[in-house]
């Protein structure tokens, strides 16, 4: 990427022609200025489908999507609103019942939803949703079949059941997400074929969902301009459309920001983010989020099997200064698996003194007196993953521990850490938990088959809580069996804890009502511009 200071002529006259005319427009009709929201982002969509996510994607699902239940909204100590993730409230669903032996969830719909075409949401567009999710086999369907999900079916007009294999209180968190994605099922089959009879193709290129925007129009590379449903279950948005341009230098995105062209930048590096903090001309917030910066051993892999050389690099490691060189003094400790975020959180990990001398000594008594090579593998898929890399390896080095550091292909990084693989001994993770749920949280960490094992980490005795506490109702004997698996794995020293960089929303300083959502992405309805 080439360096820019200035911003380009054709992103500058671009929107101040679309600003203009959108003015020009509301003046001329007599009626008042519908009111727009200018993203700038480095890339647009390149498809729509939640199921199976491009470039780009999430953040658009969310905008035209809704889930049958939602996280409670609250004040919270700073006046902001927040989500509550110890409560769940109706969202396309009005209520739901649970059969006495947790396994059975019926969902009553909340009527009188529609699409922006007019169609009225039913338990045929629910069921039709998760069957297409089931059809396709890909995000949703791995997700809930982990979790047990048995069956789903239509029982009446306004009203959905979803058996459970076994008893869980996991459902609930995980239907409000955004996947499965819950489509328009009338406007998608205008759209379906023979060949393609859940309309795919339609899908992919389009936001056919019951929420607050659809798509106006779309120009690959360009900019895809969202405009409000006008038949919003929850009422108008403030905003009547949205711009989300394709903006690839940041320079110019803060640019545009500084300059009121754009009211909200997408992807802005930790670097920018503290530089913008001082800055009066635009406005930052900030939350912890659920996504940590940590480095993985695998303890099946010699010599990371001897917990004294897991040991040794735990003491030679200089946590402090990470947040420092590399976070930008915005870092916030990991001290578990599950984040503070998250409910039934612990802090389990107590960070050690820095003493080289006991590394070394650590080091000697497992049998490397003068030291000792350690392989040590990373990629790209994280910005902070080569300077937290580079900075460890210059660390351990005043121990006797010769980091062996190895840059590989991002997708081969991501290959390796699968389950069908996780051969690498030791690695920088930035997996996130994307349900504010402690069990799920500590599954997809520490469980045997987790999806975020990446270092194929096992206990016994954590497989034991994690298994019993996935079938837990009781909400304080689960958040107990979870309390223990983080204190066990915390006690293993699989992980260099480091910390979480943070979640960091750049906008334009009127703009009020962000809350902040477990997949990272704002949604645009909650937006509004208070001067």
């Amino acid at each position: 990427m080439k360096p820019c200071v200035s911003i380009r002529p054709w992103t500058r006259s671009y929107l101040a022609v679309t600003l203009t005319a959108i003015a020009l427009l509301a003046s001329a009709s007599g009626v008042a200025a519908q009111q727009t929201l200018v993203v700038a982002a480095p890339q647009t969509p390149t498809g729509f489908d939640g199921d199976i996510p491009k470039v780009a994607t999430r953040q658009m699902i969310v905008q035209a999507n809704e889930s049958l239940v939602r996280f409670k909204r609250i004040q919270g100590a700073d006046g902001r609103t927040q989500l509550d993730p110890t409560q769940v409230e109706g969202n396309l669903a009005e209520s739901w019942t649970v059969s006495p032996d947790g396994k059975t969830y019926v969902f009553k719909l909340r009527q009188g939803v529609k699409s922006a075409w007019g169609n009225e949401m039913k338990a045929d567009d629910i069921v039709w949703s998760l069957e297409r999710a089931w059809t396709i086999k890909r995000t949703s369907f791995f997700l809930y079949n982990l979790i047990g999900v048995a069956e789903f079916k239509k029982t009446g007009e306004y009203e959905v059941s979803i058996a459970m294999k076994q008893p869980t209180r996991l459902l609930l968190p995980m239907l409000t997400m955004y996947f499965p994605t819950l489509h328009d099922k009338t406007q998608v089959l205008k759209h379906a074929t023979a060949d393609d009879p859940f309309g795919n193709k339609y899908i992919d290129q389009n936001l056919v969902g019951f929420g607050a925007y659809y798509i106006d129009s779309y120009k690959p590379g360009e900019q895809v301009v969202l405009r409000a449903n006008p038949n919003y279950f929850r009422g108008k948005p403030y905003y009547d459309r949205v711009i989300y341009r394709e903006v690839p230098s940041l320079s110019n995105r803060v640019a545009l920001l500084k300059t009121g062209q754009v009211q909200w930048l997408e992807d802005t590096p930790l670097k920018q983010v503290a530089d913008l903090k001082r800055d009066r001309t635009v406005k930052v917030e900030s939350v912890t989020g659920t996504q940590p910066a940590a480095v993985k051993f695998n303890m099946g892999i010699k010599p990371f099997d001897d917990r004294r050389v897991r040991e040794a690099v735990m003491l030679a490691t200089d946590f402090d200064s990470f947040n420092k060189s590399v976070f930008e003094g915005l870092g916030v400790p990991v001290t578990s698996i599950v984040p503070p975020t998250v409910p039934g959180h612990v802090a389990a990990f107590k960070r050690p003194g820095r003493d080289v001398a006991k590394a070394k000594a650590l080091l000697s008594e497992a049998g490397y007196p003068n030291g000792i090579d350690l392989p040590y593998l990373y990629a790209g898929t994280y910005w902070w993953m080569e300077p937290v890399s580079i900075q460890l390896r210059s660390q351990l080095a005043e121990a006797g521990i010769r980091l062996n550091i190895q840059r590989i292909p991002d997708p081969e990084f991501v290959n390796r850490g699968l389950i069908k693989t996780r051969d690498m001994p030791m690695f920088p993770s930035g997996d996130a938990t994307f349900v504010l749920d402690p069990v799920f949280t500590a599954w997809i960490f520490a469980y045997h088959s987790g999806v975020a094992n990446r270092n194929a980490y096992k206990n016994d005795e954590v497989e034991k809580l994690i298994g019993a506490a996935l079938t837990e109702l009781d909400e304080g004997k689960r958040n107990d069996l979870i309390a223990r698996t983080q204190r066990l794995h915390a006690a293993d020293n699989d992980w260099l804890y480091l910390y979480y960089p943070g979640i960091h929303q750049v906008m334009n300083p009127c703009i009020k009502g962000w809350i902040w959502h477990p997949d990272d992405w704002p949604r645009f309805s909650d937006l509004r511009c208070e001067r």
